[in-house]
């Protein structure tokens, strides 16, 4: 009765520490088709005369479960090469704000914000910029 009773408790034991083991996924949403998913410094050609890289991110947005009194923004930083030339360009990204806020032309290409991810942190914890997904659309004008 007591190896019994020892084995019921080694199993509830063993359970409730396997159900605390969780992958944590940042993305749990899928990508549309049609848009583009960019990384940190890796460069990445996003229509047949543009090359786009993300150079720096700037992300005051209000932190996962937290009250604030406005969402804030996260502003991305690109280097774009078109037609033999670098333009820097700079979006800053809401997802309360209208679309139209969310883009920039640069040479007859329109580029738009669909998503930043992950939010920041409530505990304060720093993401490294290599931890972002920036969804983008180009559409050529």
């Amino acid at each position: 009765m007591n190896i019994l009773r020892l084995t019921g408790v080694f199993l509830l034991f063993v359970g409730f520490f396997s159900s605390c083991v969780k992958e944590v996924s940042y993305y749990e949403d899928e990508i549309p088709k049609g848009n583009i998913v960019l990384k940190n410094q890796l460069t990445q050609r996003v229509s047949e005369d543009m090359i786009l890289e993300i150079v720096e991110i700037k992300d005051a947005r209000c932190p996962v479960g937290v009250v604030c009194s406005s969402p804030g923004e996260v502003g991305i930083g690109f280097k774009a090469y078109v037609k033999g030339d670098f333009v820097d360009l700079e979006i800053a990204f809401n997802e309360f704000s209208k679309n139209d806020e969310n883009c920039i032309v640069c040479d007859s290409h329109l580029i738009a914000i669909k998503d930043v991810e992950p939010y920041p942190f409530a505990d304060g914890t720093q993401l490294d910029a290599n931890d972002y997904r920036v969804v983008i659309t180009v559409e050529k004008q």
